[in-house]
């Protein structure tokens, strides 16, 4: 059972971390203007995700969320 939370875990960070990434790359795209800071800067990042974003970041681990809870091999 530790192990396949281990996994499934594992899985989770993954989906965050790319999540992360994608912000990040849209954070750092150029220098910040007089009046931006990193708050508004990340939070206009965000906002500038869709909906399909976020399904994608965490379509893999809600697809082994199943398997976890059935206590199946991920």
């Amino acid at each position: 059972m530790v192990a396949t939370w281990l996994e499934f875990h594992k899985k989770l960070r993954l989906s965050i971390k790319q999540f992360w990434s994608v912000v990040k790359s849209k954070v750092k795209r150029n220098k910040f203007l007089e009046k931006e800071s990193l708050m508004t800067r990340t939070s206009e990042a965000c906002d500038s995700l869709y909906l399909s974003d976020f399904k994608g970041f965490i379509s893999h681990p809600a697809k082994c969320f199943g398997k976890y809870l059935n206590k199946e091999r991920l």
